[in-house]
């Protein structure tokens, strides 16, 4: 985002399930308090939807940007096949673009927590404005402490 890459593509409208960490680490607390089903796997959600539209432009203005241009999907598939196929020639290149980041943000992606409230007790918070807050809050102190460098280092 900071480089001027457009993240959203396509018209943006495709709905996820955000989790906040907050909400994951209180559904991990009730599992390991002995509520819900042994064994059981849960799913973890916020309870609401949020387009890719809504989450990039947050991010975007949080950084102070915002997105000029939107890419068409074919573009988009386009392009990741061309790196690739660059990759493929020369392993060093990272692909950054491929078809399954297309295809997740251009994707309807909801789950149902119902069995997670209704087993776990879990009360989810569902404020994504102030929990995306708290991501870019956090993305600036680690870049302005000069700590986000050394974590994408870590990181590849």
């Amino acid at each position: 985002i900071e480089a001027g890459v457009p993240p959203i593509v396509g018209h943006g409208k495709s709905v996820l399930s955000f989790c906040s960490v907050e909400n994951l680490c209180q559904a991990c607390l009730l599992a390991c308090s002995g509520r819900g089903q042994t064994g059981r796997a849960y799913t973890v959600a916020n309870g609401t939807d949020i387009t890719w539209r809504w989450l990039f432009t947050r991010f975007l203005e949080g950084v102070g940007r915002r997105q000029r241009i939107y890419i068409p999907v074919t573009v988009a598939y386009i392009a990741a096949a061309l790196m690739m196929g660059l990759h493929a020639l020369v392993p060093g290149f990272e692909a950054k673009l491929t078809f399954y980041r297309i295809h997740r943000i251009t994707t309807d992606t909801s789950y149902d927590i119902s069995e997670t409230v209704r087993d776990l007790g879990y009360a989810p918070d569902t404020d994504a404005e102030r929990q995306v807050r708290a991501i870019i809050d956090w993305y600036l102190a680690e870049k302005a402490g000069g700590f986000l460098p050394m974590l994408l280092k870590v990181k590849r």
